[in-house]
């Protein structure tokens, strides 16, 4: 990604920020739904356990 982002005429700092930036959104977005997700697929696999 890095190799990419040099190929567009960004500074290294610049590099460094959007790198910084990507991985911050990443993070909050999977904050976001993996707890949603699992919590649904828990319960998904509940109901094929016990039937219901």
């Amino acid at each position: 990604m890095v190799a990419r982002l040099e190929t567009l005429g960004l500074t290294p700092d610049q590099v460094e920020g959007v790198l910084k930036l990507s991985a911050e959104v990443v993070e909050r977005v999977l904050w976001e739904f993996v707890p949603d997700l699992a919590e649904a697929m828990i319960r998904e696999e509940l109901h094929r356990l016990i039937g219901d």
